[in-house]
């Protein structure tokens, strides 16, 4: 499963190393629509 974000702004001020909690904090606040995506995959 893919999650595609639309944000209302392309600076979410994060730096590497930055914890997860506020990488998922960042992207929530700036969310305006979101969308989840399914793949199926075989051979």
């Amino acid at each position: 499963m893919v999650t595609v974000y639309a944000l209302s702004s392309d600076d979410l001020r994060l730096r590497q190393g930055t914890p997860a909690l506020m990488f998922e904090h960042e992207i929530r606040t700036m969310t305006i629509v979101s969308a989840q995506l399914t793949f199926t995959y075989g051979r």
